[in-house]
């Protein structure tokens, strides 16, 4: 199995990773988290250099820093559903619900 295409589970924080490459150029990366979960500006930049979108699933709460911009953001973020509470800044925020990428 290629490293692109691994599954990772961590029962330790209830964590499902889910990576496949397709088609498409860019790899999105699945995460589930029960729970907290948070992305820094260094998290979503290392995402951006690997050309790899991320797609979050949360039940619980989760947190974009407060350094990432909304460029960063909208390079990076495939999709964001959360069944709790999302923490980002507003201009962030803004952005992702306009282009229909928070569910």
């Amino acid at each position: 199995m290629l490293d692109s295409q691994k599954i990772i589970i961590d029962l330790g924080s209830v964590r499902l990773e889910l990576y496949f490459e397709d088609d498409v150029p860019a790899l999105v990366r699945s995460s589930f988290a029960l729970g907290v979960m948070n992305y820094s500006r260094a998290d979503l930049e290392r995402f951006r250099a690997r050309n790899e979108k991320v797609k979050v699933r949360v039940l619980g709460g989760f947190r974009l820093g407060d350094d990432v911009s909304p460029a960063l953001a909208m390079d990076v973020v495939d999709s964001i559903r959360v069944f709790g509470l999302l923490q980002a800044r507003d201009d962030v925020k803004t952005a992702l619900m306009q282009t229909g990428r928070i569910l």
